[in-house]
């Protein structure tokens, strides 16, 4: 009797947790999404990381990789060549 009543809930709790995944990954998609079509990153490395965001913990990796790849592109410590995922300009 209890698992009849439980399980509902149990779902509801899942997709609401979800749902606020969604919500709070949907910066990092936009972000994603800006960068390839101003041609920073390649549209595979783009799909590879919207993918990530729809898995919990996986974003979070996913937004840090992203940010450190921009700030080393940023401040000039790396080359835009050896960058993982550039779409070359040449």
């Amino acid at each position: 009797m209890v698992i009849i009543f439980t399980f509902p809930l149990l779902v509801i709790l899942i997709v609401g947790n979800y749902l606020l995944l969604l919500a709070t990954s949907a910066y990092g998609i936009i972000g994603i999404v800006r960068a390839t079509v101003e041609g920073k990153i390649a549209l595979s490395y783009a799909l590879l990381h919207i993918f990530l965001h729809f898995i919990f913990m996986a974003d979070f990796v996913s937004a840090a990789m992203l940010y450190f790849q921009s700030r080393e592109l940023r401040f000039g410590r790396y080359s835009r060549s050896f960058t993982p995922g550039h779409v070359s300009q040449e």
